[in-house]
């Protein structure tokens, strides 16, 4: 099943390639990632931000909103890291270094 399941994946990356409607876009770049998700709690609680009454609840939910971002700030930061870092070791496995004697 699932030699069959990367087939097929491999086959619809292919035609998106040769496919002018999509951009050269692949499997990847059309899926929502989890960052994006969370992005979304962001704008749901600015939302309700919008609606409450009083001063008191408003300023408790702008910081909380406030935390939340720095959150995502510090979460997007460590994964481009991480990014980085394995990008690296894959040049690093592709490279052929020479033998110091």
């Amino acid at each position: 099943k699932q030699w069959y399941q990367r087939r097929v994946r491999g086959e619809y990356e292919k035609l998106c390639l040769e496919d002018a409607r999509c951009k050269k876009r692949q499997l990847s770049d059309l899926l929502i990632c989890p960052m994006q998700h969370l992005m979304r709690y962001v704008i749901l609680l600015q939302d309700i931000q919008k609606h409450l009454p009083g001063n008191g609840s408003r300023r408790e939910l702008l910081d909380t909103i406030e935390t939340i971002q720095d959150s995502l700030r510090s979460l997007e930061s460590k994964l481009n890291t991480l990014q980085n870092f394995q990008r690296l070791q894959e040049l690093d496995n592709i490279l052929v270094w020479p033998k110091i004697d």
